[in-house]
């Protein structure tokens, strides 16, 4: 996570070798970016078509600035995160999914968007009361992370719903997950006292289709798909 330079590059090097035209870079100094949970995300750097010479208080510059953009990442992240469920809110979801959408189709990578919930929140609250609710979204949106992996996206897209964007995951692949959270959810939901009340979770899965034009046709269809199995009590009950 240092800075670096390279004083006097060969032209045979994969940073000198970038294509960007002529004149060639002969001086590169550049120090990498890290996310919040550590993933490399690029690099901050600089660079010249002659050779020249960075100093320590100038790399040390080089470090602080990066540290500083890394700050910023982060704050912004935090911003658009739901503070009860630490997984991205509405807004921010749809926003990153999109992105995701054409970056992941441009690399004919696939994907499956699942949809998550539970019926009959308000009832919930006045049988166990909003802190007993509240802990059951924390371990919903903590069971999705730790189901998928670090470059899936989890988002709350309603007060007891979750959306997902699981990626190189084809939708059978997706179908089966959504089965094992909702047993694992089921089995939370038996050490709450229900008093004859009987909460539901319902879950969709789609994938992108030729004529989609971007993330919120996907989104759309696995929507639809939601409330027809909670309208229609299609979906195993929990």
């Amino acid at each position: 996570k240092t800075a670096y330079e390279i004083r006097n590059c060969d032209w045979s090097s994969d940073v000198c070798s970038s294509d960007l035209g002529e004149p060639r870079i002969r001086f590169y100094a550049g120090a990498p970016i890290f996310s919040h949970t550590n993933q490399p995300l690029g690099t901050l750097c600089v660079i010249d078509h002659i050779p020249r010479e960075f100093g320590s208080n100038q790399l040390g510059l080089l470090t602080r600035l990066t540290d500083s953009l890394q700050h910023e990442l982060y704050l912004r992240h935090e911003a658009s995160l739901c503070r009860l469920t630490s997984t991205y809110e509405r807004s921010s979801f749809l926003r990153i999914a999109d992105d995701d959408f054409f970056r992941l189709r441009v690399a004919s990578r696939t994907f499956s968007c699942l949809t998550l919930g539970l019926k009959g929140l308000g009832q919930m609250i006045e049988h166990w009361g909003y802190q007993d609710c509240d802990e059951l979204l924390r371990f919903i949106a903590a069971l999705l992370r730790s189901s998928t992996s670090p470059y899936d996206l989890i988002g709350r897209i309603g007060n007891a719903a979750f959306s997902v964007v699981l990626v190189d995951t084809t939708v059978d692949q997706a179908a089966s997950l959504s089965q094992r959270l909702c047993t694992m959810i089921q089995e939370r939901l038996n050490t709450l006292p229900c008093d004859g009340f009987v909460p539901l979770c319902f879950s969709a899965v789609s994938e992108p289709e030729p004529h989609d034009h971007d993330f919120l046709d996907v989104f759309r269809r696995t929507q639809l798909e939601f409330h027809h199995h909670r309208d229609k009590h299609e979906h195993p009950q929990l």
